[in-house]
């Protein structure tokens, strides 16, 4: 396990990709924590996101296939705190 995994209580990996980001939380409590993620481009434009109500899985998707290559933010919202990390989408 990932050292940072458990430090965080987050990863998201692999960075750089080219079309799909996983964020895997550390524990299943933190995911029942989860709010939502939300990606913005270099522009602040939001170009994925998603909602949760205490239902989201220890690992969650995030599919930027049809975006072009560049850094995006993704920003996490828990119960408790926000994060932001950038992530990087080469083609």
């Amino acid at each position: 396990m990932p050292a940072r995994l458990k430090q965080q209580g987050y990863l998201i990996y692999p960075n750089p990709s080219r079309n799909t980001f996983i964020l895997q939380q550390y524990k299943s409590e933190s995911a029942a924590n989860l709010k939502g993620v939300s990606v913005y481009n270099s522009s602040g434009q939001l170009v994925w996101s998603k909602s949760y109500n205490g239902d989201a899985s220890q690992y969650t998707y995030i599919t930027l296939g049809n975006l072009a290559a560049g850094i995006y933010t993704v920003h996490i919202t828990f119960k408790d705190y926000s994060t932001s990390e950038q992530i990087i989408k080469i083609n």
